[in-house]
C-alpha cells in the first residue's frame, strides 16, 4: 500500500512540472519575437502605406503594407505585403523582392530572378495591345467630334437657309409634299450623273478644277436640300397643333428629327443618304420648274 501511494505522487508531481514548463515555452515563444527585435543592431522598419510622388527605393530590410508611386520609377527590394502601385513610372523588382499584388499603369515592369510576386497586372502603352486600343479610341473620340460637328453645323445651316429663302423654299416644299419617292429617286439619278460627268471630267488636268467645282455645287444642293427636307419633316412633327408655327421653328425640330434618326448605328447611314437624296431631288426639282416657268413667260426664247 506505502508503495502504490509513493508512485502516485511522484506521478502527480511529475505532470505538474511538465505542465509548468510547457506553459514557461510558451511565453518564451510569444516573447521571443520581440526580444529579437529589441536586441537587433538595426531594426526592421515598418510602416502602413507609403504614397510617394518622388523615385522610390525599398531596400531589401524594410517591410511596408501598401506602397504607391506616382509619376517617377520604384525599385523594390524588400517586402510589400499588400498591393504595390506604380503609374506613369517603371518598376524594377530585385531577386529579393517579396510582394503581393503588383500594379503598373503606364510603365514597364523588370523582374529578377528570385523575386517573389503573387499577381502582377501591367498596362503599358508602349505595347501593342494597348498602343493599338488608345489608338482606336482616339479615332473614335474624334470620329464622334467630327460627327457632333457636323451635325451642329448642319442645324445651323438649316437655320440660316430658312431665313434666307423664306419666301421661295414652299415651292421646294411643295414639290417634297407631292412626292417624296419622286424627289428622292431624282436626286439619285442626278448625283449618278453628276458622278459620271465628274469620272469623265477628272480624266483631262483642264477638267479637274470644273470637276472640283460640280461637286462643290452638288454638296450647296444637298445642304439646301436637307433645310427642304428639314421643313417637311418639321410640319409633319407639329402638324398636331393648332397654331401655324413659323419657318425657322419647323426647320429646327426638322433638322434634330433629322439628325436624330441618322445617328443610330448602322441604320442611321442608310437613313442619312435617303434624306441627302430626296434633299438633292427637292432641289433639282425645284430649279426645273423654274426653269420652265421662265421659259413659259419668256416664248420667243424657245
Amino acid at each position: 500500500m506505502k508503495t502504490k501511494l509513493s508512485t502516485s505522487a511522484f506521478t502527480a508531481s511529475l505532470v505538474q512540472k511538465a505542465t509548468f514548463v510547457a506553459l514557461l515555452a510558451l511565453f518564451l515563444a510569444w516573447l521571443w519575437p520581440g526580444v529579437s527585435a529589441f536586441a537587433a543592431t538595426k531594426p526592421v522598419p515598418r510602416v502602413h502605406t507609403v504614397v510617394s510622388e518622388r523615385a522610390t527605393s525599398i531596400a531589401s530590410d524594410e517591410t511596408f503594407e501598401d506602397v504607391v508611386v506616382i509619376g517617377h520609377n520604384a525599385t523594390v527590394g524588400g517586402r510589400v505585403k499588400e498591393i504595390l502601385v506604380v503609374v506613369s513610372g517603371d518598376l524594377h523588382l530585385q531577386p529579393s523582392a517579396n510582394v503581393g499584388t503588383v500594379i503598373d499603369l503606364g510603365g514597364s515592369v523588370q523582374r529578377d530572378h528570385g523575386a517573389r510576386v503573387h499577381a502582377l497586372y501591367s498596362i503599358s502603352v508602349h505595347s501593342p495591345f494597348w498602343g493599338g486600343a488608345l489608338f482606336g479610341g482616339t479615332l473614335a473620340l474624334l470620329a464622334w467630334a467630327g460627327m457632333l460637328a457636323v451635325d451642329v453645323a448642319l442645324v445651323v445651316l438649316s437655320l440660316l437657309i430658312t431665313f434666307a429663302l423664306r419666301k421661295q423654299l414652299h415651292r421646294a416644299l411643295a414639290q417634297v409634299e407631292r412626292s417624296v419617292r419622286r424627289v428622292g429617286l431624282v436626286g439619285v439619278f442626278t448625283t449618278l450623273g453628276l458622278l459620271a460627268v465628274v469620272a469623265v471630267l477628272t480624266v483631262t488636268v483642264v477638267g479637274v478644277p470644273i470637276a472640283g467645282l460640280l461637286l462643290l455645287l452638288y454638296v450647296v444642293t444637298g445642304v439646301v436640300g436637307f433645310a427642304i427636307l428639314s421643313q417637311w419633316l418639321g410640319k409633319l412633327a407639329l402638324s398636331h397643333t393648332p397654331i401655324d408655327r413659323p419657318p425657322w421653328l419647323r426647320s429646327l425640330v426638322g433638322s434634330i428629327l433629322a439628325l436624330a434618326f441618322t445617328n443610330i448605328p448602322y441604320v442611321g447611314l442608310l437613313l442619312f443618304l435617303l434624306l441627302w437624296f430626296a434633299g438633292v431631288g427637292a432641289v433639282t426639282a425645284w430649279l426645273w420648274t423654274i426653269r420652265k416657268s421662265r421659259r413659259a413667260s419668256h416664248p420667243l426664247e424657245r
